[in-house]
């Protein structure tokens, strides 16, 4: 997961500077927050191992308060993801005590901050882990954490999933370029589509020819085999790919080499 200084400094503090909440889109656009969201609890431990992290944000994340740290950014952004759709009801026990304070609210988070360290932020969040970490689900609705009334099996995860396939294209991390039979007559050229099942660790584990220049076909196969994407994540845990893949042979005269499309 990249630092937390992405959300202000990366995607543009001035995105999260409305009311709302991080993983809100019309508050904070953030590809960060996204992929925390996407990875669904198991970016709980990894946010929480952040919370010591002492360098300081560039530019203040919050209207009218002064630059924080990324811990304590991280912090912030953990107790919005346990905060319901109303802002106003946190889905989780309080971590500490409620704060007598009737001042702005950064003024609050620094008397706050006086007499608790980042070092103890992270141990609270440790310990509500640690004890609740079977309990805690992902309200799609919401966009928050919950914690079920008792403590549940991890939900069965999908076997495998659709995907577009413009979406999947973008996840392509190895190609090899398929080889064009021999010529015989007629032109050697044309659009093959396959149906792909990709498997959890990236690799293409079968290629079906589907439509286009069959004389083609084998050697569409053939490469697509050899694909490797990267692992498609859902709620954290690695997925198997159902898609479509269209290898596109130019003209002969155009080059030798495919493309996919």
């Amino acid at each position: 997961m990249n630092t937390l200084n992405s959300v202000s400094k990366k995607s543009g503090a001035k995105q999260c500077r409305s009311k709302g909440r991080f993983q809100d889109r019309d508050y904070c656009s953030s590809a960060v927050i996204d992929q925390i969201v996407a990875d669904g609890k198991s970016a709980i431990p990894i946010l929480i191992s952040q919370i010591t992290d002492p360098r300081w944000i560039d530019e203040p994340v919050y209207d009218y308060w002064p630059r924080i740290r990324t811990g304590e950014l991280t912090y912030f952004i953990l107790g919005d993801l346990f905060l319901d759709d109303t802002w106003q009801k946190s889905t989780m026990p309080a971590l500490f005590p409620a704060q007598n304070c009737n001042e702005a609210a950064w003024v609050c988070w620094e008397q706050f901050r006086k007499t608790h360290s980042l070092k103890e932020l992270q141990a609270r969040w440790i310990e509500f882990w640690k004890a609740n970490q079977s309990r805690i689900y992902w309200d799609g609705k919401a966009r928050c954490f919950r914690l079920s009334d008792v403590a549940q099996a991890e939900a069965p995860q999908p076997r495998r999933i659709r995907v577009n396939e413009d979406v999947q294209k973008a996840k392509l991390v190895h190609m090899v370029f398929p080889v064009y039979p021999p010529v015989t007559r007629g032109r050697l050229d044309g659009t093959v589509v396959l149906h792909v099942v990709v498997g959890k660790d990236g690799a293409v584990k079968s290629a079906r020819y589907v439509s286009g220049p069959t004389r083609l076909a084998n050697s569409a196969v053939n490469a697509v085999l050899q694909w490797r994407y990267k692992p498609t994540l859902m709620n954290g845990v690695p997925a198997e790919v159902d898609t479509t893949v269209s290898v596109v042979f130019p003209p002969l005269s155009k080059g030798r080499g495919a493309a996919n499309e």
